[in-house]
């Protein structure tokens, strides 16, 4: 009896002296920490660094460990698409000879590669109805765009470098012709683009290629009779290359072509600042509206240009605001400088209306 109390009294005693058993950190019923995506954590030697995505496993030995994972690249955003960028009916497709504006020179070419940062600026309901470069007809409220040496027509993404928006357009027009400007957009793409109000802004421009291809594809399928790089019946057309020579041949008045369906030629127009009206009533009594055929930047030009097109109808050389145009009429109604305009697209010239001494839509 006195050997089974002892027992039982080693007993206790043995277990009040034992250690308190310790929790294993690896117990499953805890809670493992998991560090979140792009945190930042301390490492053994104190440093900071940045952490991408981890991973907590557990091997069979009970051992926990940490792997980290690189992140997934985040998808490149695509920028939306207006259906009417690659809608018909589409003009000409044109890349175009070298010209001459105020003394720079533009070479078109084709490169699908291009891409190019610049100022930005927008034309809108003065153009209205014109037609641009390659025979469209001009809309403010499309998505469209002009540049001094793109095929016409191309795509391209215009992109804000103020706010990042971004906006795609169809290239179908030439200009814009100020020193400093990249691109023209059309006033909804200046709204998209968020610099409407502001008149310009630094953006980037990229063309897109396979959206290029397949409008030019669309563009000269659409034009079974025009050439897919059509030569000029009238080289004036465009802003004529400094210098000129003397003898260089001039179209005879009496070889103006007939009509087709499609512009084939390059009218690269210059449009100066919108002019003040005429002071002197004595040339509104006779006619309100007249026909502009073409600004310059030099007399020499400008007559050359006049003589090609004498059989048209009388003209004038008007020297105003640094340039010297050519104007028609005037005419005592909208219909009559109509018809003189029509004379002046059948002969690849996109003419501008002036009705008392201001741009007017046709």
């Amino acid at each position: 009896m006195k050997k089974t109390l002892s027992i039982i009294a080693l007993g206790f005693f043995m277990a009040g002296c034992a250690p308190e058993p310790i929790e294993s950190i690896n117990d499953p019923m805890m809670e493992e920490p998991v560090m979140e995506t792009g945190t930042e954590a301390t490492d053994t030697f104190g440093e900071t660094t940045s952490t991408t995505e981890t991973v907590t496993e557990t091997d069979t030995f009970g051992e926990t460990a940490t792997v980290a994972e690189e992140a997934a690249p985040a998808a490149e955003t695509q920028t939306p698409m207006h259906a009417s960028v690659m809608a018909p009916p589409v003009g000409v497709y044109k890349i175009g000879n070298a010209y001459n504006v105020d003394g720079e020179t533009y070479t078109p070419s084709e490169n699908y590669t291009y891409s190019e940062e610049g100022t930005a600026s927008w034309y809108g309901t003065e153009f209205e109805g014109q037609k641009t470069a390659n025979g469209e007809i001009f809309n403010p409220n499309l998505y469209t765009a002009a540049h001094k040496t793109m095929p016409l027509p191309s795509v391209v993404r215009v992109t804000n470098l103020e706010n990042n928006k971004s906006v795609v357009v169809r290239v179908n027009d030439r200009g814009p012709f100020t020193k400093d400007r990249l691109i023209d957009v059309s006033e909804v793409a200046a709204a998209e683009l968020g610099f409407k109000d502001k008149g310009t802004t630094r953006v980037r421009m990229e063309v897109l290629p396979e959206e290029s291809r397949q409008i030019k594809e669309l563009a000269i399928a659409s034009n079974p009779t025009a050439n897919a790089v059509p030569t000029p019946i009238v080289p004036a057309a465009e802003p004529v290359v400094e210098p000129i020579a003397p003898a260089a041949p001039l179209v005879a008045a009496t070889t103006i072509p007939e009509p087709t369906p499609a512009p084939v030629i390059e009218p690269e127009p210059v449009f100066e600042p919108t002019p003040t009206p005429a002071p002197a009533p004595a040339v509104m009594a006779t006619g309100a509206f007249k026909v502009q055929a073409g600004a310059f930047n030099s007399m020499e030009n400008a007559t050359v240009m006049q003589n090609q097109i004498s059989s048209l109808g009388a003209s004038s050389i008007v020297e105003k605001d640094g340039y010297f145009k050519i104007h028609f009429g005037p005419f005592k109604t909208k219909e009559e400088a109509s018809a003189m305009a029509a004379k002046l697209r059948e002969n690849g010239i996109n003419p501008g209306l002036i009705k008392d001494g201001r741009w007017a839509s046709w």
